[in-house]
C-alpha cells in the first residue's frame, strides 16, 4: 500500500514539474525581448560597441531582396540588408533608446512602392519620424544618449543612427516590423517581407585601373559591370568642378529625378572621394529620370553601397569630354579640353 501511494506521488511529482515546464517554456517564447545594435564601421576610438536598443522584440527574419530608400541629398540611396543589423518582428509598444550621442538618431515608418522594375520601401525623413517619448535634440542639433522613441502603431519601421554628417559615420539600422493584433501566442515564423524585388542585380567588380584626371592621378571608388567602368556620379563632378567641363548634380525625392547642370560648379553634399574597401559588389540598376539641363536623357545607373554608379564612356559622351585607355600601363584618362571620340 505503501509502495503504491510512493508511486502515486512520484507520478504527481513529475506530472506537475512537466506541466511546470511547459508553461515556463510558452510564456519564455512569447516574452519581448530587448536587442541592442551596433556597428564597426568606421567607428571613432571611444564608441561603445552598440548605438542603440530596441524593446518588444518577439522574433527575426532574414531578407536578401528588402531595400529602403534613403532621401538624404544622395542620389538614389538604396540601404540594403547587408548594410542593416537586423530586421526584427515586434510587438507594440516598442521603445528604441540610444545608447550614445549620435548626430542622427530617429525612428522612421516605411512606406511600400512597387517601382516600374522593382520594389522597395521608402519614406521622408520630416513626415516619417516618429517624435521623442523621451528626451529631446541638444542645441548643437546632436541627440544624447538615453533619448527614447515609443513605436505604438502596426507597420513596418526603420531606426537609423549615425556620428557624423558623413552619410557612413558609425551607419547603424535596423528594420522593424510591429505586428498588428494583442494575441499572446508565440509569434510565427516572419515571411519574407512584401513581394520579392524584381531590380535586376549584378556583380560590381572593383576597378584597379589607374586614373588620370587632366594628368592628374585622382583615386576612385569605381567597379566593373560587364567589362565597362562605372564611377560614381558625385565623385567625377566634385573632380571636374572648374574646369571647362564642370557640371551640377541636383536629386528631387518627390518625382525621383536626377538633374544634371552643365557649366556650373559642382555643390558638395559631403562624402566625396571616399575610400572603398577593394570588395566586389553588388550592383542593382537605378530607375530614376535623369535631365540634362532641362531636358529628358537615357543613362545606364547602377546602385552600389547607397551610391549611384554611372558608365564613365556615357558620362564622356554627355558633357564632352574625352575618355583614354593606356592598355600597356592599365590607365584610364580624363581630358576636359579633348571632346569626346567613340
Amino acid at each position: 500500500m505503501q509502495k503504491r501511494i510512493k508511486r502515486r506521488s512520484v507520478c504527481f511529482l513529475v506530472t506537475l514539474i512537466t506541466l511546470l515546464l511547459l508553461a515556463s517554456i510558452a510564456v519564455f517564447a512569447d516574452t519581448p525581448s530587448v536587442i541592442q545594435a551596433g556597428t564597426s564601421y568606421e567607428l571613432h576610438p571611444d564608441a561603445p560597441e552598440n548605438q542603440y536598443e530596441i524593446s518588444g522584440i518577439t522574433g527575426n527574419f532574414k531578407s536578401d531582396d528588402l531595400l529602403i530608400k534613403l532621401d538624404w541629398g544622395n542620389i538614389g540611396t538604396f540601404l540594403e540588408p547587408e548594410y542593416m543589423q537586423g530586421c526584427y518582428v515586434a510587438k507594440a509598444p516598442v521603445v528604441v533608446r540610444s545608447l550614445d550621442d549620435g548626430y542622427l538618431f530617429g525612428v522612421y515608418q516605411l512606406e511600400y512602392y512597387n517601382d516600374k522594375d522593382f520594389s522597395y520601401y521608402g519614406f521622408s525623413w520630416g513626415s516619417s519620424e516618429l517624435p521623442f517619448s523621451k528626451g529631446s535634440p541638444s542645441t548643437d542639433g546632436t541627440i544624447p544618449a538615453g533619448c527614447e522613441i515609443t513605436i505604438t502603431e502596426p507597420g513596418d519601421y526603420l531606426v537609423y543612427f549615425r556620428y557624423d554628417s558623413y552619410v557612413d559615420m558609425g551607419l547603424t539600422s535596423t528594420f522593424i516590423r510591429i505586428e498588428a493584433g494583442t494575441s499572446t501566442s508565440a509569434p510565427s515564423p516572419a515571411p519574407s517581407p512584401k513581394p520579392t524585388p524584381v531590380a535586376q542585380s549584378y556583380t560590381a567588380n572593383p576597378t584597379k585601373s589607374t586614373v588620370l584626371i587632366n594628368g592628374e592621378q585622382q583615386s576612385f571608388e569605381a567597379y566593373n559591370i560587364d567589362g565597362f567602368n562605372y564611377f560614381k556620379l558625385r565623385d567625377l563632378a566634385f573632380v571636374l568642378s572648374g574646369t571647362e567641363k564642370q557640371f551640377d548634380v541636383g536629386w528631387n525625392s518627390e518625382k525621383r529625378v536626377i538633374s544634371l547642370t552643365s557649366g556650373k560648379p559642382y555643390t558638395v553634399a559631403d562624402g566625396e572621394l571616399a575610400a572603398g574597401d577593394g570588395l566586389a559588389k553588388k550592383a542593382v540598376q537605378n530607375t530614376a529620370s535623369i535631365y540634362k539641363d532641362g531636358e529628358s536623357i537615357e543613362l545606364i545607373a547602377y546602385n552600389i553601397s547607397g551610391n549611384n554608379y554611372f558608365k564613365l564612356r556615357d558620362l564622356g559622351k554627355t558633357f564632352d569630354f574625352d575618355i583614354g585607355w593606356d592598355a600597356t600601363t592599365s590607365t584610364i584618362t580624363v581630358d576636359t579640353k579633348a571632346s569626346y571620340t567613340e
